[in-house]
């Protein structure tokens, strides 16, 4: 819908003067006198070659009066709003950004119209109100109405956040006043709207702008057959759509890697896709998470936990006497207890210990050889599990071996306790209710679980601390400790139901499933009475950091689902991993039905068009015509000097084409030191290199003689890259082949002595052999040198900074230079590098590394703890090294080679 706005409507009042100019303009002469004169008697005859009009012609006060009406209409400020957003709207504006993880791919967008918006209303002199709907807010602030000035810099520093907008709590605070306001809500599209429109409508227009991009979401994974499973979501089925996720798992190493990729295609009507991963157990065990190529935000990442992990359980076979039968056999109640939730493997102690199991099971308490004790305690401390159940044989008189057994959690009194026996006074004992720090807080205790024999730990100061089950009386049950990255847990009673009714119950499966025994299925797993420390959060991007100050949290927040109280990503509790991703795993993706009364636009409209310097040029031309048409209707128009100035002046008034604008950026360029990126079509990779390219002209501007001015975007098929050193250059598979004449350009860039860093930001992906696909079909066509790995001793290692490595968001990356770029310090060897590398290729995600703010701070995450500071120190360091060796050249390589060559010159 487009619309005509006047910004200045006030001034269109002159145009009630037209009439009055009409009659100003008429020149109508007053009646003539008719006076007799003898002398006029002497003119009789004489011809008059000079005729004046007796009043102004019809067409001549048309052309003028049109002129002032284009003047008129110039002075207030006609605007072409295309979308119809300049209304004439007055009084209060309340703007919403919903701000969730869905509003990230194109929040530049968002937040460049948001400005938008602000400057309209300050024009319009309206008060405004601002709230980004993930941010930190209260019903007492919501409708803190200030200037447009105010707001500008809380909206231009906006971010999203991976979350759902919070919608329902916003739509109840604003249901709370009566003020009259209208609404602007910059929306993701995604319902439901939990009433906030209808909230917004009953306080005045509302105007929805949406974007426009296509975005896709994974839901929670689940296990599927021989692998795992999720659904890959779209808000709308409009179009096919192909997309492709990569699979990445930890490695033996405890790096992530990726080890599968799986395409798929939504039909036209689909909305919804299935994306199935089918890997050998021990591999999907190891899997971390799975992405959507080309998305980035949070909404694109599935983490995977215990849920989707199938326990590898080893029970350590026992010697049997064949006095007991099989079905009353401890082993057989545990194998039962696991049944579907654990892969269970069975043999010797030295047999499961080369095994690759997470859980070594002693069913039966005989005792351990001397020669496994210690291989034993060391697989525990580098993260195995050892559980033990009690036994005649840790009741017998073992009294110094036990107090100093080390893969026990407690120590142990000689001989047993029988409760209810022949011989005993005291009745069974059922279970107390689990502590609040027990790895089993909040399980539900069946009253009729009770114990007629156990083991009896021996007091001591930890013995509480110990305990994760216990008796009525107090005596504890089930105690545990870690040991190095392991545990150490202990049962006090039989696997079987000798001393015990507990195998039995579906109570001992639960507890099993706790202590990171078996595997829950995904419907079942519990959540509450545990306090669970996050791991690693999941930025609005779809990446993963590592908190500063982790707080636990209670279980029922998780698992009521992503929240301000409970940010997605990765948790842990009693050896237990939890990934509490955005989308469920029945999670579906529906566009939001706006009410009628709602106008509902899109954000990638055209920006409004002044039209104010056209009507001046109108104004201006009609002016300029009045010359030639006055000469015309007094008759003059055969005077050549009249129609000579005419024309000077039509020619001299006539509006040109403006080359400064065309020119500005080379003229930058050509000016001052400018550091290029080459634009992708991808808002977010293109927000990312020009906030990379920012930071790092701040680092050199601190750090080195280089003052850099703002970075440049680049369009290689329209824009002159020749006054630039240097272009950075993101690879994604979304950009366009090159067409002829690009790649003539770039090649003539390399040619004149340009440098390009092609940046396939894929090192998460271990691509070490070299360029990826879509590197080499976007330079098909250039002309582009043999490539090796940087040498030790090339001169990038010591432009600036003396470097070993080249890293960037990731480290794992390698860093390709032109081939025969090495060096070498030995005197009077040819120098083979004499000049700079046209081409490198890294993949190590430079920008993300740099970028910054306007203030300085860094806007991605980059490694973990110090750790990942001195990364990014890193990062910058190799970015001075790389501008100062665009720059200087091989200045460097020459003072390394000063002795050759002084002793040439002696020569």
């Amino acid at each position: 819908m487009s619309g005509l706005v006047f910004l200045s409507p006030f001034v269109l009042g002159g145009l009630l003067a037209l009439p009055l100019l009409w009659w100003l303009l008429r020149a109508t002469p007053p009646a003539p006198l008719r006076v007799r004169f003898p002398g006029t008697r002497l003119l009789q005859g004489l011809q008059d070659r000079q005729q004046e009009a007796s009043k102004t012609p019809w067409w001549l006060m048309a052309l003028r009066l049109l002129a002032a009406a284009c003047a008129i209409i110039a002075f207030a400020q006609p605007v072409l709003a295309p979308d119809g957003r300049m209304t004439q709207a007055d009084g209060p504006l309340l703007l919403i950004m919903d701000g969730g993880w869905a509003s990230a791919p194109d929040w530049d967008v968002r937040v460049e119209r948001a400005l938008s918006e602000l400057d309209q209303a300050n024009r319009q002199g309206r008060e405004v109100a601002f709230v980004n709907l993930t941010e930190d807010w209260t019903p007492e602030t919501v409708l803190n109405f200030q200037t447009s000035e105010f707001w500008r810099d809380t909206v231009a520093a906006a971010q999203p956040r991976p979350l759902p907008p919070a919608r329902a709590r916003f739509a109840n605070a604003i249901l709370q006043t009566d003020m009259a306001f209208e609404t602007i809500w910059i929306s993701d599209g995604l319902a439901p709207d939990e009433g906030l429109a209808d909230a917004f409508l009953a306080h005045g227009p509302l105007r929805v702008l949406l974007g426009r991009g296509a975005f896709l979401a994974l839901s929670d994974p689940k296990i599927s057959g021989d692998g795992v499973s999720v659904n890959v979501l779209r808000p709308s089925g409009k179009a096919v759509l192909n997309y492709s996720a990569n699979v990445f798992a930890r490695s033996a190493d405890g790096a992530e890697v990726a080890v599968a990729r799986a395409d798929g295609t939504l039909e036209v009507g689909e909305k919804q896709g299935l994306l199935e991963v089918s890997l050998p157990p021990n591999l999907r065990n190891r899997i971390t998470r799975i992405t959507l190529q080309g998305q980035f935000h949070a909404g694109a990442t599935a983490l995977l936990d215990d849920r989707t992990r199938v326990r590898s359980v080893g029970i350590v076979k026992a010697v049997s006497d064949g006095a007991r039968p099989n079905l009353v056999a401890p082993d057989y109640y545990l194998k039962q207890a696991l049944a579907g939730t654990a892969q269970i493997s069975e043999g010797s102690l030295a047999q499961l210990l080369v095994a690759d199991v997470a859980v070594i099971i002693l069913a039966e308490a005989q005792p351990i050889p001397d020669a496994q004790v210690a291989p034993l305690l060391t697989w525990v401390q580098n993260g195995g599990t050892l559980l033990r159940f009690a036994g005649a044989g840790l009741t017998g008189d073992l009294d110094t071996v036990l107090l100093d057994d080390p893969l026990l959690p407690v120590q142990l009194r000689t001989g047993g306790r029988n409760l209810g026996g022949a011989m005993s006074w005291t009745e069974p004992q059922s279970l107390a209710d689990f502590p609040a720090a027990s790895p089993f807080n909040g399980l539900t205790i069946p009253p009729d679980v009770t114990v007629s024999a156990q083991v009896i730990a021996q007091p001591s100061p930890d013995l509480s601390d110990r305990s994760y089950a216990s008796l009525r009386d107090g005596t504890p049950l089930v105690t545990g400790r870690a040991e190095g990255a392991g545990r150490l847990i202990l049962f006090h009673v039989m696997a079987n139901a000798e001393w015990s009714n507990l195998p039995l119950s579906g109570l001992f499966v639960q507890m099993l499933e706790r202590l990171a025994v078996a595997s829950a299925p995904a419907e079942q797993f519990d959540l509450r009475g545990q306090a669970w420390v996050p791991q690693q959060f999941l930025d609005v991007q779809g990446y993963l950091y590592v908190p500063d100050a982790p707080e636990a949290v209670d279980g029922a927040v998780l698992a009521d689902g992503v929240g301000a109280e409970a940010l997605p990503g990765l948790y842990a509790a009693n050896g237990t991993d939890f990934a509490l991703n955005l989308l469920s795993a029945e999670a579906i993706l529906q566009p939001m039905e706006w009410p009628a009364s709602a106008s509902v636009t899109y954000l990638e409209t055209a920006d409004a068009i002044p039209l104010d310097r056209w009507f001046l040029l109108a104004a201006l031309a009609l002016l300029l015509m009045d010359i030639p048409a006055s000469a015309f209707a007094s008759g003059r128009w055969q005077n050549r000097k009249y129609a000579g100035l005419a024309g000077l002046l039509f020619f001299a008034f006539m509006p040109t084409p403006d080359p400064a604008a065309a020119q500005q950026m080379e003229a930058l360029a050509a000016n001052e030191t400018v550091l290029g990126y080459v634009r992708t079509g991808v808002a977010a990779v293109d927000q990312k290199s020009e906030d990379g390219l920012f930071g790092l002209s701040l680092v050199l501007n601190l750090r080195t003689s280089v003052e850099p001015v703002k970075p440049v975007g680049l369009d290689l098929e329209r824009d002159e890259i020749a006054f630039f050193p240097f272009l950075y250059w993101p690879v994604t598979a979304d950009q366009p082949d090159l067409s002829d004449a690009a790649a003539a350009k770039v090649n003539a860039f390399m040619r004149t002595g340009g440098v390009i860093l092609f940046d396939t930001q894929d090192a998460e992906l271990r691509l070490r052999s070299g360029p990826n696909a879509d590197l080499r079909r976007l330079t098909a066509k250039l002309e582009l040198p043999a490539l090796a790995p940087v040498p030790e001793n090339h001169v990038l290692t010591r432009a600036f900074y003396l470097l070993s490595d080249f890293p960037g968001r990731y480290d794992s990356g390698q860093l390709w230079v032109k081939a025969g770029q090495e060096e070498s310090s030995l005197p009077g060897q040819a120098l083979r590098n004499d000049g700079v590398s046209p081409v490198l290729v890294g993949s190590n995600d430079y920008a993300a590394a740099w970028a910054t703010d306007d203030m300085g701070l860094e806007l991605f995450p980059v490694g973990q703890g110090l750790a990942g500071e001195r990364q990014r120190e890193m990062a910058q360091r190799f970015g001075v090294n790389l501008i100062m060796y665009v720059l200087t050249g091989n200045y460097k390589s020459d003072q390394v080679h000063i002795p050759a060559l002084l002793e040439r010159l002696g020569e």
